[in-house]
């Protein structure tokens, strides 16, 4: 299986660059509770490619098919289809109309007799290559026939809109996926994949945008442009110290066990340990240190046990945060930024948080815990070399 889909991703490098670029970016994983293909959302802003394993070693698809099968789901990622949901009350029609937004760009040997396409309706002369929100609305006329219509398209419609049909299982992950997620960690999400596909945009997938059929590249560009473009860097900030929290089980002989009734039971407590490194360097403005420890004093007042470092070219001050106000920092020298990571490798932290303008060598040091670059405004730009060799996440403060 592996190499049947290693195969087709390389016929879409070869033959579609542009996809072949997105596809690069995304995580693989092999699910067994997945129809066929399908797009998995996870918290911490990964998205992956999810594969049935028993359908591609056992289906007899084409070449095009397989190609189709993985264009499929990266048109949805392009178009933003999975963020936009909430959008549309009728999570059925909704899916329906995505597909019908895709599959116009599958060529005809791409597609299979399976999928949703606008071909398959009698007597609806809608408009091709326009966005979900109009097929959406024609849909919505269409089940409550306030718009003329035959008894075959109604039973197309109805046939579509059952919950076992093969064409939208894999919707159903992208529901699942962002239900076990507040609205803040879905809006964070739209916001990161938005950022990344523009910046997938101007940099690798450039040139190979304009290879696209016009409509498609006007509906990619309104649809990108439709969202906020700046990321919401708090927000960002709080997910990622939200996903940081590990759970431990801990015996507790105050409650019974709920299951066997006996003491000690067990009580679930989330624990959550970050290490804050802060930029004091010369270059840093001194009233950026003001706004950060607002941002660490946030942090602190939702429950995470935090260490700051303060440093510059070397760890100048190390000490534990219980939300004091802090009047002095020391440093104010040059900037390296490998002791710090180097000390939270070596401890048992959830999570390193470097509040920092970004001006400073390439870190040697790489991370071996989860790391977020907070960025001031003000600060390295995210067009630079040295922005895409940051190791971890970063993310611009606005």
């Amino acid at each position: 299986m592996e190499r049947l889909i290693s195969e087709t991703l390389i016929q879409i490098i070869l033959t579609e660059p542009f996809f072949g670029h997105l596809a690069g970016t995304l995580l693989r994983e092999s699910r067994d509770d997945i129809p066929e293909t399908a797009l998995l959302l996870y918290a911490d802003g990964k998205i992956a490619l999810g594969i049935n394993p028993e359908f591609w070693s056992q289906s007899s698809l084409s070449m095009p098919q397989q190609i189709g099968a993985i264009k499929h789901e990266l048109l949805h990622l392009v178009l933003l289809h999975p963020f936009r949901k909430d959008e549309f009350p009728d999570a059925k029609l909704f899916g329906i109309a995505t597909d019908l937004v895709v599959n116009q760009y599958l060529s005809p040997e791409q597609l299979r007799t399976t999928q949703i396409s606008l071909d398959q309706f009698l007597d609806q002369p809608w408009e091709a290559n326009r966005g979900v929100a109009y097929y959406y609305r024609q849909l919505l006329a269409l089940q409550a026939q306030t718009i003329p219509s035959t008894k075959a398209d109604q039973e197309l419609l109805a046939q579509w809109q059952q919950a076992d049909h093969a064409a939208l299982g894999g919707h159903q992950h992208w529901v699942e996926s962002l239900e076990s997620l507040t609205p803040e960690q879905q809006e964070a999400i739209g916001s990161i994949w938005q950022h990344r596909l523009r910046k997938l945009l101007q940099q690798a997938a450039g040139s190979s945008f304009y290879r696209l059929s016009e409509p498609l590249r006007a509906l990619i560009d309104r649809r990108l442009k439709g969202r906020k473009t700046d990321l919401d860097w708090r927000r960002v900030l709080r997910m990622f110290a939200s996903n940081s929290r590990k759970m431990v089980l801990k015996d507790t002989i105050r409650r019974p066990s709920k299951r066997y009734g006996t003491v000690p039971g067990i009580k679930i407590k989330r624990r959550q340990k970050l290490m804050i490194a802060l930029d004091t360097s010369g270059s840093l403005q001194v009233d950026l240190l003001g706004d950060f420890f607002r941002e660490i004093y946030q942090l602190w007042r939702c429950g995470a046990e935090l260490s700051i470092v303060e440093c510059d070219d070397q760890i100048r001050k190390q000490y534990p945060y219980h939300g004091q106000v802090v009047t002095e920092v020391a440093g104010r020298g040059g900037t390296l930024f490998d002791e710090p990571i180097r000390l939270a490798n070596e401890s048992r932290m959830d999570g390193l948080i470097y509040l920092t303008d970004g001006f400073g060598p390439v870190p040697k040091v790489q991370p071996r815990l989860p790391m977020l670059w907070m960025v001031s405004k003000n600060g390295l730009r995210t067009d630079t070399r040295a922005w895409q060799l940051l190791p971890g996440k970063a993310v611009k403060m606005k």
